[in-house]
C-alpha cells in the first residue's frame, strides 16, 4: 500500500557537513601549509638578526648609544607589522573559504599569537649559533622536529590531555592541537567555533587553553631568547 511521508526539517541551524574521512584528511594536511606560510617572517627575522650579529652591525650601533631594550623592540614593532599584515591575509581567506563557521576574531588572535611566538625563537637560536647559516640551519631543524612530533607522537586521540598541554610548550605542537578544534567545530558542529564554546575539551583539549599556552609561548620564547642574547 501506498504511504505519503511527510518531511520538516530539523529546527537547528545549518552547518557544513562533510565526509567524515575527507575532513580528517583536510585537518592532517592543512597544518603543514599553514605552518609553511607562516615561516616566511620567522626566517626574514632570525635571518636579518644573525646577519647583523655576523657583521658586527649590532656592536657599532650600540658604540652610537643604541639600548638593548630598544633594539628588542624596534625588532619586535617590526616583525609584529608583518605577522598582523600576514594573520589578516590568512583570516580572511580562511574565513571566505573553507573555515566559514569559524568566528574570524578567533582565527586572528590565533595567527597573531602563534606568529608571535617565533619572535623569541629567532633570538634563542640566533644567541645561540655563532653564525647566520648555523642558526638558520638549527631553526629549521627545531621547526621540522616539532612538527613531526606533533603530527606523529601526539595524533593518537587517546593521548593525555597533561602529555598534550606539556607538549604544547613547543608553539608548533601547540598550533596543529589548536587547528584539530578547529577543523572539528568547523565540520562537525552547528554553532561552530565561538568565544562561548572554546572553552570545551575535545580529545583531551580545549582551544581556550591552547591560546593561554600560545599566549604563554610569546612571553616565555621572548624572555628565553632575550635573556640569552
Amino acid at each position: 500500500m501506498a504511504m505519503n511521508v511527510g518531511y520538516a526539517p530539523m529546527s537547528t541551524a545549518p552547518y557544513q557537513v562533510i565526509d567524515a574521512q575527507q575532513s580528517a584528511q583536510f585537518a592532517n594536511l592543512f597544518p603543514f601549509f599553514y605552518w609553511i606560510s607562516m615561516l616566511i617572517p620567522f626566517f626574514y627575522l632570525i635571518q636579518k638578526i644573525a646577519s647583523e650579529k655576523e657583521s658586527k652591525a649590532r656592536e657599532g650601533m650600540k658604540m652610537m648609544g643604541l639600548e638593548d631594550g630598544s633594539y628588542y623592540v624596534s625588532w619586535f614593532i617590526i616583525f609584529t607589522c608583518i605577522v598582523s599584515v600576514m594573520s589578516l591575509i590568512v583570516t580572511v581567506v580562511l574565513r571566505l573559504g573553507a573555515l566559514q563557521n569559524i568566528n574570524a576574531g578567533i582565527l586572528f588572535i590565533f595567527a597573531l599569537l602563534y606568529s608571535q611566538t617565533m619572535y623569541g625563537v629567532a633570538f634563542f637560536f640566533v644567541a645561540i649559533f655563532p653564525t647566520r647559516r648555523t642558526s638558520v640551519i638549527a631553526s629549521i631543524l627545531y621547526q621540522f622536529i616539532t612538527y613531526i612530533l606533533a603530527g606523529s607522537v601526539l595524533q593518537d586521540p587517546a593521548t593525555p590531555s597533561a602529555t598534550q598541554y606539556l607538549f604544547s610548550i613547543f608553539p608548533n605542537v601547540c598550533m596543529n592541537r589548536c587547528i584539530k578544534l578547529i577543523f572539528f567545530y568547523n565540520f562537525n558542529t552547528a554553532t561552530g567555533l565561538t568565544f562561548d564554546n572554546m572553552s570545551i575539551d575535545y580529545q583531551g583539549f580545549s582551544f581556550r587553553n591552547g591560546i593561554l599556552i600560545m599566549l604563554a609561548n610569546v612571553i616565555g620564547w621572548a624572555a628565553l631568547g632575550l635573556y640569552l642574547d
